[in-house]
């Protein structure tokens, strides 16, 4: 053996040990190493090695996701890992994103061991590590229910003979970010023409003899094929409200002085957390409790949401371990915005009359009835597709 030549022993899990070849050694041994980065919870709390798996798996530590402090656990991911696709939920809606994986938004979560089935349950700020389990193989570990991929979320715990408060507060404001082209050549109706008001002493009161005459649009079209919006004087929906300063009034057909985009607010979002952590040899206990204070950019809608949650692991022998999650949530939501067919944000764009004042329609109470803009005619005050968008209690 040359001179100088060394032994070199390693395992993993331990520190390598190198000791010179012509040094007299008969017994060695290894010491325990603390620098395993790439190990990994795979299922059911076991911890592996993450270059011995045999499928497809990513981490992303807790201290990724909270930097934007995101409140939803799919936009927490988003852009963090390669292969999952996160499914943005609406932003004018209080719901949750989606992730998917292998085609499929079937996914399992698996909190502490625990199954979830609703991502919105998931506090972000009790969020310690995240494995995403793509492979066949390894979601075969949960049966039927991880075909389409497992999440598997490990939550906070103290470190050993430390005690620690934190408190965190974080606020974001959500705005409108674009709109669709509008056109605003043509006003509200299904013709170039208006309706003109035929006075009938019969049916009509007395005081509205001198409408005769008068020019109104087709106040139940909820569409802009109506006439040209060039200035002629007419009668708008709010000019037919009985008891009002406004009834007979007649005004320009123009183009909305006060768009759609007057309709959405800024929409602030305050996300507060409080926490205690204490961890000895035998024990470890950490508590959390956090509200979030949430506004939509649609008016009179909001979220409000109080989670607490507490993991206790406590050693009671060396071969029995007890092991408690405790998670609560009361979530009180106030008109969360309805994405289906006659949605809003659908309606603004399609079934919509491009003359309409948005400062008028929040004027919807008018002689101590709601007054709507969609009627039916000058003699029939009921709407017909539409209600008022602005909400009302």
């Amino acid at each position: 053996m040359s001179d100088g030549a060394s032994i070199s022993i390693s395992f993993v899990g331990y520190q390598t040990f190198v000791q010179s070849a012509d040094s007299d050694f008969s017994l060695i041994s290894l010491s325990p190493s603390n620098s395993l980065d790439e190990v990994v919870v795979t299922s059911f709390g076991i911890t592996r090695e993450k270059k011995s798996l045999g499928y497809s798996q990513q981490s992303v530590g807790g201290e990724q996701l909270v930097k934007a402090r995101e409140t939803d656990i799919a936009n927490a991911l988003a852009g963090k890992i390669a292969g999952v696709q996160i499914v943005g939920n609406n932003s004018s809606t209080f719901g949750a994103g989606a992730i998917r994986l292998r085609g499929s938004d079937d996914v399992l979560y698996v909190v502490d061991g625990v199954r979830i089935y609703a991502a919105s349950d998931i506090n972000t700020d009790n969020v310690a590590d995240i494995s995403v389990l793509k492979g066949a193989s390894a979601t075969a570990l949960y049966g039927p229910e991880g075909r389409n991929g497992v999440i598997i979320i490990t939550s906070k715990k103290a470190k050993s003979g430390e005690a620690t408060i934190e408190l965190d507060q974080s606020i974001a404001v959500n705005q409108l970010s674009q709109l669709p082209p509008f056109q605003n050549e043509y006003g509200g109706g299904y013709s170039q023409s208006f309706n003109v008001f035929s006075y009938d002493p019969s049916i009509d009161p007395a005081g509205w003899a001198s409408f005769d005459g008068d020019l109104y649009p087709d106040f139940y079209a909820d569409e802009s094929w109506g006439p040209r919006l060039d200035g002629t004087l007419v009668r708008h929906w709010y000019s037919w409200a009985p008891g009002t300063s406004e009834l007979g009034v007649k005004r320009p057909w123009t183009q909305t002085p006060n768009d759609v985009d007057e309709f959405y607010e800024d929409a602030i979002t305050s996300n507060t957390s409080l926490s205690f952590s204490k961890g000895a040899d035998d024990y470890n206990i950490r508590a959390l409790i956090s509200y979030i204070d949430q506004n939509g950019i649609i008016p009179n809608s909001e979220n409000n949401v109080i989670r607490f949650n507490v993991n206790l692991d406590y050693d009671i022998t060396d071969k029995f371990k007890f092991v408690t999650s405790i998670n609560v949530e009361d979530r009180d939501m106030l008109n969360n915005p309805d994405q289906n067919y006659g949605n809003l944000g659908s309606n603004f764009n399609q079934w919509w009359q491009r003359q309409l004042d948005f400062d008028r329609l929040k004027e919807y109470e008018r002689g101590g009835n709601v007054v709507f803009w969609n009627i039916r005619g000058p003699r029939d005050l009921r709407p017909l597709y539409w209600d008022m968008p602005f909400p009302f209690l």
